[in-house]
């Protein structure tokens, strides 16, 4: 129920209070009101955890092993210029859906394609800098995901715990 009330969140407040239409009969399901209140409240939640989220991903760090641009400081220039550029689309740092896939995070320009879009290359980061991002990304997207029924007020016994396959 966690993940369906955060699939909700990404609607909005109005497309949560309007509901959702059925895609077989067009039927508007609605929640109830005290799934509506805790989607409601937890949008703020979510924006925050999205929010600080990418900004401790683009934190700086040490260059990493095989880092191509180490011998110009690093990729950290670059990396900075992704995280300003997201200025263009707030939703990517500060939206209600901290699912993203974690490429988005590397195309400067948005979707709209170009020069080094979805690669991070047009705003100078190697590859082994990216994939260290990718995996800080990664790493706050499981921390979010992890701390889901707290943002929604639901106890889910066992959520965010390793599962057993993930132990062996």
């Amino acid at each position: 129920i966690s993940a369906a009330m955060a699939v909700c969140a990404t609607l909005g407040p109005s497309g949560v209070l309007d509901g959702l239409a059925s895609d077989e009969d067009g039927t508007v399901e609605h929640l109830a009101e005290d799934d509506a209140r805790r989607v409601l409240d937890a949008i703020p939640r979510l924006m925050l955890a999205t929010a600080s989220g990418v900004l401790r991903a683009f934190a700086p760090c040490a260059a990493p092993v095989g880092c191509a641009g180490l011998a110009m400081g690093g990729c950290g220039a670059g990396a900075r210029a992704l995280l300003c550029a997201y200025a263009r689309d707030p939703r990517l740092v500060a939206g209600v859906h901290p699912f993203w896939d974690w490429e988005m995070y590397f195309d400067a320009d948005f979707g709209v394609g170009g020069a080094g879009a979805g690669t991070g290359e047009g705003a100078g980061i190697c590859e082994a800098c990216r994939e260290v991002l990718k995996e800080r990304l990664l790493a706050e997207q499981r921390a979010t995901w992890d701390r889901l029924p707290e943002m929604f007020g639901l106890a889910v016994e066992g959520w965010g715990e390793p599962a057993e396959a993930d132990l062996e």
